[in-house]
């Protein structure tokens, strides 16, 4: 068992069942464990290669693009990697935490004491002399000024250690400049993909051929070819393993609509890491959970509608919203040519061309082109009716008979109180 000394004393418990490592919460030791199980699913989209995670994946993408997000606050040196800020920092404070048991030499970082050892092999680098540690780990915490990618996550940073309520720090950040990443200006005349100095830029351009005609890039590897369609069959030839489905033989465009196509269409339904400890209910992800306990379970939408003072639960639901006032609609049917906001909206759509039927009753094995055609269906079976008008308490199989009889029988036109049926519309849908 391990203990580490960081100002006060951390016992690390639990261990790991395949390399026998410590770790001081079962959190970290979830995700250690998911390196040694985890598949390689992460592509690079510039040289196809593959990570466990997508941090990772991002981080690797640094090597390509330049950027070095990480910035000394004392003589403004910026670097790729937060480690690497980290032991810079020690030329500044003169901090050498690593020190050599043999013969009491410092190191800034570990690496050094390793390859201090390593040139001394007889003395300081035998197996049996331990790595020793002095005063304590220097961490992100002890840099000043502390970095994010996004003004969503910079706010939320501000919201937990500073107490600065969200939705007022993010209307400031929306006129502030982010400072956070170093400003692109280098971007390639071709793809516009973005650079952060003229080194990377000028070893991207030749791959787009000596006129440029090059543009169509392989969602695989890093080669370029002058049409889509030589594109896709460089493509389906050379990966046809990274695009094509095993299960369905299906053919995608790129590997994570192949990753994303297998996960809703042939898994089971996955177990979700964040639960609620209040309603239970679950999660995908610590930022989802964390929207709906700071709204009180969803009771009370904490996002607000710049422009017509709407309020939502999560941050997601506002940008969506946010998408009605821009009026923008880049999903277009290629049957009809009809434009849709969503590319949920669009799929849902496009089953009024293809015949699809994608929900079956499990009862009488009827199928269903929409969600809520089936959900209306069962109430044959079933019996419950679950609209019900808020004048006169009458219940309805569906939405739309509910809507006509308040019509009718209320004067009511198009605003029924729809959240309260919950959210019936075929659009949403989509994700299904």
């Amino acid at each position: 068992m391990e203990t580490e000394t960081t100002g006060r004393s951390i016992e690390k418990r639990f261990q790991c069942d395949i390399c026998n490592r410590f770790y001081a919460t079962p959190i970290t030791l979830k995700v250690h464990r998911s390196q040694h199980t985890a598949d390689k699913k992460e592509l690079c989209d510039f040289c196809g290669a593959s990570f466990k995670t997508r941090g990772q994946l991002k981080i690797h993408r640094r090597v390509h693009t330049g950027e070095k997000p990480y910035k000394c606050d004392k003589c403004g040196k910026t670097f790729a990697y937060r480690e690497s800020l980290i032991t810079h920092s020690t030329t500044h404070t003169n901090d050498k935490p690593f020190v050599c048991v043999v013969c009491s030499a410092k190191f800034s970082c570990i690496g050094n004491l390793l390859k201090h050892r390593k040139v001394r092999p007889d003395k300081c680098g035998a197996e049996s002399v331990p790595i020793k540690r002095i005063g304590p780990r220097l961490t992100k915490k002890r840099m000043l000024n502390k970095q994010y990618n996004t003004l969503y996550t910079m706010a939320r940073h501000l919201e937990r250690a500073h107490e600065v309520q969200q939705h007022l720090t993010r209307e400031k950040l929306q006129y502030a400049r982010n400072t956070t990443l170093k400003e692109c200006k280098y971007r390639c005349k071709y793809c516009d993909q973005p650079y952060v100095n003229a080194a990377c830029l000028a070893k991207h351009l030749p791959k787009h051929g000596q006129d440029g005609r090059l543009i169509h890039r392989c969602p695989c590897c890093d080669r370029y070819f002058a049409t889509e369609a030589e594109q896709t069959k460089h493509t389906v030839e050379q990966h046809r393993e990274r695009v094509e489905c095993t299960l369905c033989q299906k053919l995608f465009t790129k590997p994570d609509c192949l990753q994303r196509h297998v996960r809703y269409a042939h898994k089971t339904k996955r177990r979700s890491k964040y639960i609620c400890s209040k309603c239970g209910k679950s999660f995908p992800s610590v930022t989802s959970l964390s929207d709906h306990e700071r709204a009180n379970c969803g009771t009370e939408p904490i996002y607000q509608c710049a422009r017509c003072e709407k309020h939502y639960a999560s941050y997601s639901s506002l940008k969506m919203h946010q998408t009605v006032h821009d009026n923008v609609l880049p999903y277009v049917c290629g049957c009809c040519g009809k434009a849709f906001r969503t590319k949920g909206q669009l799929k849902v759509h496009e089953r009024a061309h293809t015949g699809e039927r994608p929900f079956e009753c499990e009862i009488c094995s009827r199928s269903f082109p929409y969600r809520e055609s089936l959900m209306t269906h069962r109430t044959i079976h079933t019996g419950l009716t679950r609209h019900e008008c808020t004048e006169c308490f009458r219940k309805f199989s569906c939405y739309g008979n509910l809507k006509k009889h308040r019509q009718i029988h209320h004067s009511v036109g198009d605003k029924v109180q729809k959240r309260q049926e919950g959210k019936s519309s075929d659009e949403q849908d989509g994700v299904a």
